[in-house]
């Protein structure tokens, strides 16, 4: 049973999330791709009108300018509150973008891609993570799907602790952690 919908911008956005979000946070999501940031806004206020069922919205900033960040934050979070009333969600902004949370740790990324940085493509990938892998391969496609695979436990657990994928992780326990209670009061005891 879905019991929250969690909506990205991109597949490769879902699919980096399936792989590091820890799998009991995962329990009752339903992932939904997008082919927008604007076609996931769409259905994150779509979904919260009309399935009042929880969302989570993810979104790349494509900027590091807080100050923009942060007015995109409050005039989206407005807009998802008048559309969700009282059913919960969480907006999570990848700044620049999501694919960032590989880049925290040099070493990590040096072993998941197989290639030393240099110092100007690791201060790059700081702003323009995408972009960077772009340029590491000829199919981008294929190197995100090689840098998920070759993810170990360990490494799962060290790229949870980035704070964004620690917000969503939280959000999505508490609401789980809500549901089950919610459920197990309305049944007669």
């Amino acid at each position: 049973m879905n019991r929250v919908y969690l909506i990205t911008e991109r597949p490769s956005d879902a699919e980096i999330l399936r792989k590091v979000l820890p799998k009991s946070a995962q329990e009752g999501v339903q992932f939904v791709e997008s082919k927008s940031d604007y076609d996931a806004e769409s259905r994150a206020m779509s979904l919260l009108a009309e399935k009042r069922l929880p969302v989570v919205l993810v979104l790349n900033s494509r900027t590091n300018d807080e100050s923009a960040i942060q007015q995109r934050k409050a005039d989206l979070g407005y807009l998802l509150r008048t559309y969700a009333g009282s059913v919960p969600f969480k907006l999570a902004i990848a700044v620049p973008e999501l694919e960032v949370i590989f880049f925290q740790d040099r070493s990590l990324i040096e072993t998941l891609i197989g290639k030393a940085l240099t110092d100007l493509e690791w201060k790059f990938a700081q702003r323009h993570p995408q972009e960077l892998l772009d340029t590491l391969a000829e199919d981008k496609t294929a190197l995100l799907a090689e840098i998920l695979r070759l993810l170990s436990p360990e490494t799962r657990q060290l790229l949870q602790q980035y704070p964004l994928i620690h917000e969503i992780t939280t959000f999505l326990l508490e609401i789980s952690i809500h549901q089950k209670s919610i459920e197990e009061s309305a049944v007669p005891g």
